[in-house]
């Protein structure tokens, strides 16, 4: 007779979100991977998580969920603390994992590492997208040898691919012949409580990369000077961009600029947000958007549109310029109407679609079928 899966997410910076009194990176990746965990906690899975931060003690319990230190970020000598204590570090909090089946989610060199794990220690091995640009081929034309040639060879060795959308399942099996199983993405529902009517700003919330393009935000509240704007997030990129970018911020009086924001605070700003805006080149499902539609806080993006949704159900607008951007979003803010109801469509939707039970319903039934196979691939009676 089997037991309840023992699963281990391989997420190394998923520390902050865990423990939301500490700071650090993270983004939409970490924050899905914390709320699944949790309610296969609840359900009755043994839960741990390997993760690196400068503020995690060796071996932690946070909130039931077992907390393994795989190493420490600023330790280690330049060129070969790859080598030590990194790749030796995430290969023994591997092993004193001990689970069943181990979790991985974005593409990286870590993928190959868990693939590579999971086939020599005859374990399960559980892969998922957390960007379209892990499997349109841009991540295989950018990144470093090293971190590609890892990333195919972990794609190989997953028993299981997760996919955020129908398109991402279309990618993958176009790009790299492999089939995906299609999960989306989770939002813990809180108390709506008593949600300010009258809105005060237009929101970006995200780590300002350049492939999130926050230039374009900020270029949207110099048009729009009698607005406010306000954005959250960490300047991330080589120092020449972060200056352009600090530039940019200061020259605009009508912008504020947060910071990063520790994720139990983030769903307090969409409260009071005309609507949430995205400028990124490319996306998966982004975890920010379903955080507006919880608050009922609107979207206009620039060009992400998961399979269709926000066209579909009428969730916000979907734009290709920033003249289009203004148009849109001055719309959003003079009309109280069409806010409130775009608002309501996105709320509506997220509670059909995005149940963090149903969702977790999805990933237990791929744990107990992995769970219930032997390695040679019988089924276990």
């Amino acid at each position: 007779m089997m037991g309840k899966a023992k699963i281990c997410f391989v997420a190394l910076d998923c520390y902050p979100v865990l423990r939301s009194d500490t700071s650090g990176h993270f983004g939409g990746a970490q924050v899905q991977q914390v709320l699944i965990a949790k309610e296969l906690l609840k359900r009755g899975c043994n839960t741990t998580f390997i993760t690196a931060s400068v503020y995690q003690q060796d071996d932690e319990i946070i909130d039931g969920i077992k907390v393994l230190k795989a190493f420490n970020p600023n330790d280690g000598i330049r060129f070969i603390r790859f080598i030590f204590p990194r790749l030796l570090g995430i290969w023994k909090a591997l092993k004193s994992a001990d689970a069943q089946i181990y979790y991985q989610r974005s593409a990286g060199f870590l993928t190959g590492v868990v693939g590579v794990f999971c086939k020599l220690m005859r374990r399960r091995f559980v892969f998922a997208t957390s960007s379209d640009f892990n499997i349109n081929g841009g991540f295989s034309s950018t990144g470093k040898k090293k971190d590609t040639v890892s990333y195919h060879l972990g794609l190989k060795l997953a028993d299981r691919i997760v996919v955020q959308s129908r398109y991402q399942k279309k990618l993958l099996e176009h790009n790299y012949g492999h089939s995906g199983k299609v999960i989306p993405n989770v939002i813990e529902i809180s108390d709506l409580g008593e949600l300010w009517d009258k809105r005060d700003y237009v929101l970006w919330v995200g780590n300002l990369y350049r492939v999130k393009q926050p230039e374009l935000f900020i270029k949207l509240a110099a048009r729009l000077p009698e607005h406010q704007f306000m954005i959250a997030g960490r300047i991330k990129g080589d120092e020449t961009y972060q200056k352009y970018v600090k530039k940019l911020i200061d020259d605009n009086a009508n912008l504020t600029y947060l910071g990063p924001v520790p994720h139990n605070q983030v769903i307090k700003l969409y409260d009071r947000a005309y609507c949430l805006v995205n400028t990124s080149k490319y996306e998966g499902f982004p975890n920010t958007f379903l955080e507006a539609w919880s608050r009922k806080t609107p979207v206009v993006s620039m060009n992400s549109n998961p399979d269709g949704i926000i066209t579909e159900y009428g969730l916000g607008y979907v734009v290709n310029s920033l003249d289009d951007l203004t148009e849109k979003t001055i719309h959003i803010i003079e009309e109280d109407n069409v806010r409130k109801e775009m608002g309501e469509k996105g709320y509506s939707y997220i509670l059909k679609n995005c149940n963090i039970e149903d969702i977790a319903g999805m990933y237990d039934a791929i744990l107990k079928k992995l769970n219930g196979i032997r390695y040679d691939g019988k089924e276990c009676l």
